[in-house]
């Protein structure tokens, strides 16, 4: 939304432009009617919006939810392309060609698992009982200021009996430590594990592996 401070400037700007102008931007005949003059008004106050530019667009996330349930946003990205490009390999595994970009499509981007969102164990196609089985219905979503803003970079997510996160790549040694030794502790798993840093993934930008 444009600010007060904003349009004021504009105004003040256009106050020249607008008195050099060979003909009155609102004619004065105009304004023997009331009503005609709230239309002029309109249409003014529309023209500095226009000028103005349109609002700043917002950044791109994702969010995964674990097997417990909880929802763990993930992004930003910045914009719908590269967000939607990695939610996908969230959800699905893909051949290595795919990641190469070869072709046809059709074959070597088939879905031959579940993506990095899901835990190891968990059964391809993912059973409709399982709470995570909503995320394959969701997709990504623009938001302005979200308190869950990461930096860019290499992340990975770790999932518990009661929830879930997303950890930075460089944990990635505790995490499997954990797993090994804690009843219910999990990490995202991705099939393709020729993807470079898998089960790693991006955040901020897309890599050829998401």
């Amino acid at each position: 939304m444009m600010k007060k401070q904003t349009i004021a400037t504009i105004i003040v700007l256009l106050a020249p432009t607008i008195t050099a102008l060979p003909f009155p931007l609102v004619p004065k005949v105009l304004f023997r009617n009331p009503r005609h003059f709230a239309q002029a008004l309109i249409v003014v106050i529309g023209l500095l919006v226009a000028l103005a530019g349109p609002a700043v667009a917002g950044d791109w996330y994702f969010k995964v939810i674990a097997p417990s349930g909880t929802a763990i946003p993930v992004g930003p990205y910045p914009n719908y392309s590269e967000a939607s490009d990695t939610f996908g390999s969230a959800l699905y595994a893909h051949p290595w060609a795919c990641h190469l970009g070869r072709g046809p499509t059709a074959v070597t981007c088939r879905n031959i698992g579940n993506g990095f969102a899901f835990p190891r164990y968990m059964p391809y196609p993912v059973p409709r009982s399982e709470p995570d089985y909503d995320m394959i219905a969701e997709s990504p979503y623009e938001e302005n200021n979200s308190p869950y803003k990461l930096k860019r970079g290499f992340y990975f997510l770790f999932f518990t009996t009661t929830g879930g996160s997303i950890e930075k790549c460089s944990d990635l040694p505790k995490a499997l430590a954990l797993v090994r030794t804690v009843p219910g502790d999990e990490i995202g798993y991705y099939r393709d594990s020729r993807c470079l840093g898998a089960p790693c993934f991006s955040v901020g930008f897309d890599t050829a592996c998401n």
